[in-house]
């Protein structure tokens, strides 16, 4: 294969990547939409059924020890939500009402990055996974999509708890409590991480695997991210570069080092949450396409400034 067109599969796989975890995080969204907006019910049902007390002519909310179960009823509801969103994994009447779509959120966010990279993998004639492997990868990182759910769980259940009690020993009004419920919200950015990072989580560990410390990558990014990246930004640092996976270990061992964090690794979340590089393999057979990379590095930058 040329080195032009391998190139240009390249480019290709970097275009449809991006569209693919921009489809991810639109459904995580939705689905963060609606997880949100049951949490936002429970606490205005609840809210409603506080104890109030006449102080001079405003009615606030009472500090009693009814309220107080109320409140724990409320944070236990809300973690039962988080917790049928977990279920969502395997059950089918959950995933549809969460996501409206088929069942198992994970497993298409997965497929969708996945599809398109296995393709890549086969147009230049590399080594596919088989279908062990890329359960193996997926169970990996549904347990840990799980473990994060599982702690946004029991994150989301005190809250609720501690919310409800603030607005009533805070001697808050009724209207007052309904306007703060109403706008309580889980972090966008770390659900997407849940869910859509790592799916693509999934998919750099298994196109990374078991590979041999000289065989090279090319870190791509996609053209919308091209747009707005710097040349010292998290994927400014490294886009375009062809890395050999020892070169890539290092880099991000020193990474973690730096900053103290093992959270980033080449093999998995990248560069961070929602950070969007990936990895590309570069066959054996393909000679001469380390210039074409650091032209494409070197034009990226020049337009950038």
């Amino acid at each position: 294969m040329s080195p032009d067109k391998f190139m240009e599969l390249v480019l290709n796989l970097a275009k449809q990547l991006e569209s693919k975890r921009i489809a991810n995080s639109n459904e995580a969204d939705r689905v963060l939409r609606n997880i949100q907006k049951d949490i936002r019910a429970i606490s205005l049902a609840n809210i409603k059924d506080l104890d109030t007390v006449t102080l001079g002519m405003s009615k606030t909310l009472a500090v009693t020890a009814r309220n107080g179960r109320v409140a724990m009823k409320a944070g236990a509801r809300a973690g039962q939500r988080v917790a049928a969103y977990r279920r969502m994994f395997m059950d089918h009447k959950e995933s549809l009402r969460l996501c409206d779509v088929e069942p198992g959120c994970f497993g298409r966010f997965v497929t969708r990055i996945e599809k398109p990279f296995l393709s890549f993998l086969n147009k230049t004639n590399q080594t596919i996974p088989d279908q062990k492997e890329r359960d193996e990868a997926r169970l990996i990182w549904m347990t840990d999509a799980e473990a994060s759910l599982l702690a946004l769980q029991n994150i989301t259940q005190s809250q609720i708890v501690r919310n409800m009690r603030s607005v009533y020993t805070g001697r808050m009004r009724p209207s007052q409590a309904i306007s703060a419920a109403r706008n309580w919200t889980i972090n966008k950015g770390r659900f997407r991480l849940l869910l859509a990072g790592t799916s693509e989580g999934a998919v750099r560990f298994l196109v990374s695997r078991d590979s041999d410390p000289d065989r090279k990558f090319v870190v791509v990014i996609g053209p919308k991210q091209e747009q707005d990246i710097s040349r010292g930004s998290r994927a400014g640092k490294i886009a375009w570069r062809v890395m050999t996976a020892r070169e890539l270990d290092d880099f991000f061992a020193s990474k973690s080092k730096l900053e103290k964090s093992t959270f980033t690794n080449w093999r998995g979340l990248g560069l961070g949450p929602n950070s969007g590089e990936f990895y590309v393999p570069i066959p054996e057979d393909v000679d001469g396409v380390d210039s074409l990379f650091r032209q494409r590095r070197s034009r990226l930058f020049a337009l950038s400034n």
